[in-house]
């Protein structure tokens, strides 16, 4: 490991948490020794430039073959084109999406298609040229400075977010890190070190674990609407609770959200979603007993018992008209106005 020790501190600088550094090497273990690998995509977030995540990863490069790997920009990678899976590895060397809330939670959804930690047949849309079936086993590496880069929630399984080096390292590391890459060998040691790697019981295909970095970028990317509704959901009086309910909170203000957002029912609709997941076909309910019972698949009412969805229908109709509107109004009111959509 001698011939490595360079490699091994640039490993400590770019991913200072130890478990998340853990997590690094078992992936690129796994794909050195199975290729077909994909794993979670790896979201690689630095406060500041400079901090060596590209050389790193550069060398990453090197062991793959540069002809296997491709760079691609973040509104291609979560775009409609998929030039990027022909490849067995691609990186984003900013990812960012500067649009709206909506437009950075479309970016996420976009993403999790193109990203199955297993490979697959898949129908890819290549730029200039038709629809084209490829077995597809790309693994995917986002850089980014932004920590609200793209829209993450609890569903965002596939997404391993990484907290790297506050800070950059000096001009004189920098040239001597360089300095040793130019040396040959060190490629062949590596190579070897991550085959021979053991890797225990670590699953790649398991649901990437939760980060203080994934954490923190989903709090960072609410916004204005995903806070609104999550605040409803939360103050509902009631175990069940519908779309229509929480989009009547908005309609209020039905203009300045039709001005201020493209699109703002099919937002909210998203959000609605990620609090309150399963349905009885005439309800969503945030009780996790009854969820239980109700679980029978996207709005299909087949083998949903009919005393549930009796009472759930009673049980709405009683919460409508004893809810308190006006508090709800206010929800959304407090919160476009903290966002600066409406006056005070």
């Amino acid at each position: 490991m001698e011939l490595l020790q360079p490699w091994s501190e640039h490993l400590e600088k770019t991913f200072p948490i130890e478990t998340e550094r853990q997590y690094v090497v078992n992936w690129m273990t796994k794909k050195i020794q199975d290729p077909t690998f994909r794993g979670a995509v790896l979201v690689c977030v630095a406060e500041t430039e400079g901090t060596g995540r590209g050389t790193f990863w550069a060398t990453f490069i090197e062991l793959l073959g540069p002809w296997n790997c491709s760079p691609v920009a973040f509104k291609a990678l979560t775009g409609e084109w998929d030039n990027h899976l022909q490849y067995s590895f691609a990186i984003c060397n900013e990812a960012s999406d500067e649009g709206d809330s909506l437009s950075k939670f479309t970016a996420s959804d976009n993403l999790k298609r193109k990203c199955d930690p297993a490979p697959q047949m898949m129908h890819l849309n290549i730029k200039s040229k038709a629809q084209e079936l490829f077995y597809v086993c790309t693994s995917m590496v986002l850089c980014t400075n932004n920590q609200n880069a793209m829209r993450l929630n609890d569903d965002s399984r596939r997404i391993y977010v990484t907290s790297n080096a506050a800070e950059a390292p000096s001009a004189e590391y920098f040239t001597a890190l360089h300095q040793w890459i130019k040396t040959p060998g060190w490629q062949e040691h590596l190579y070897t070190y991550l085959k021979r790697h053991n890797l225990g019981d670590w699953d790649g295909f398991a649901p990437a674990p939760m980060t203080a970095g994934k954490q923190s970028m989903m709090d960072t990317t609410e916004g204005v609407i995903g806070s609104a509704v999550r605040q409803i959901v939360e103050e509902w009086p009631s175990r069940y609770i519908s779309k229509r309910q929480v989009i009547a909170c908005f309609k209020i203000y039905r203009r300045k959200m039709d001005e201020k957002f493209k699109n703002w029912e099919s937002q909210v609709t998203s959000e609605f979603n990620k609090h309150v997941r399963l349905s009885d076909g005439l309800t969503k309910t945030k009780n996790a007993d009854l969820r239980q019972k109700m679980d029978v698949g996207d709005d299909s009412l087949r083998n949903t018992p009919a005393y549930l969805r009796k009472y759930a229908k009673a049980d709405q109709a009683q919460v409508a008209r004893q809810v308190e509107w006006l508090y709800f109004y206010g929800i959304v009111e407090d919160v476009l106005e903290e966002g600066g959509y409406i006056s005070a």
